[in-house]
């Protein structure tokens, strides 16, 4: 769910038609083109915790909005910590959500499980990485770590195979995985299972063929024991940190 910031890009483009006008306006529009815009997706992820390198914090751009914007732009790696995922995408917090128990990473403007898996300080490594990936799945790199929100069947899928592996790794109770990376062998058998077993209407595409996809891997997580649906107590005292957080 990627809202549009047309307003905002409007004002830009009315200060720099006119040519002049008032400080305030010139202030803003410095403002905005030094800024730096990064979408957080596995559904929508609201909320969460975004900070570069040296913890320097996105904010959200606006209630029900997955953008979140640095002031200048970043030092790589950015991670995002926390929040929750939208998983049936109305922009509410419910019990059909799931908080964001697995951190996210990332050397470019898109924020995904995806770009986690690639995600290393040597580019070349991120490169082999996502070469293998495209080899594997015959899913473009572009489309592989662009936006989950517009991407085809498949690169939602090897999102999904890869969002699994990276919560059973969280969830391990022994900690035996937590540090290793993850097998590009477990994330294909993973990626083949889903699309084997995954049934959905060709006529679906964007935000609707996402969100069928996403939902039957958060069922199948939640069937395993490694996902729980949000109680209505912990959605009280989550919009109760919220609110001490923002006041």
């Amino acid at each position: 769910m990627i809202k549009s910031i047309t307003p905002i890009l409007s004002l830009v483009a009315i200060s720099l038609l006119l040519g002049c006008g008032s400080d305030s306006i010139d202030e803003e529009s410095k403002n905005i083109e030094s800024s730096y815009d990064v979408v957080v997706e596995r559904g929508p992820v609201f909320d969460a915790n975004v900070t570069d390198m040296k913890g320097r914090v996105a904010r959200q751009v606006a209630e029900g909005n997955n953008t979140y914007r640095f002031e200048n732009t970043p030092d790589f790696p950015i991670h995002a910590r926390g929040g929750w995922i939208d998983v049936d995408r109305d922009g509410n917090l419910t019990h059909n959500d799931i908080m964001l128990d697995i951190n996210l990473t990332s050397y470019s403007n898109v924020i995904t499980p995806l770009t986690t898996y690639i995600a290393d300080a040597n580019q070349s490594v991120r490169e082999q990485k996502l070469q293998e990936l495209e080899e594997l799945t015959g899913v473009a790199k572009e489309e592989l770590i662009g936006s989950p929100s517009h991407a085809g069947k498949n690169a939602l899928i090897a999102l999904n195979a890869v969002y699994e592996k990276l919560v059973e790794r969280f969830k391990d109770s022994n900690n035996t995985q937590a540090q290793a990376p993850l097998a590009i062998e477990n994330i294909i058998e993973r990626y083949n299972e889903i699309q084997n077993n995954t049934n959905v209407d060709l006529n679906l595409s964007g935000e609707a063929l996402a969100k069928v996809i996403e939902m039957g891997t958060i069922e199948r997580l939640k069937n395993n024991g490694l996902l729980e649906r949000l109680s209505q107590e912990k959605i009280e005292k989550f919009k109760d940190l919220k609110g001490k957080r923002e006041d």
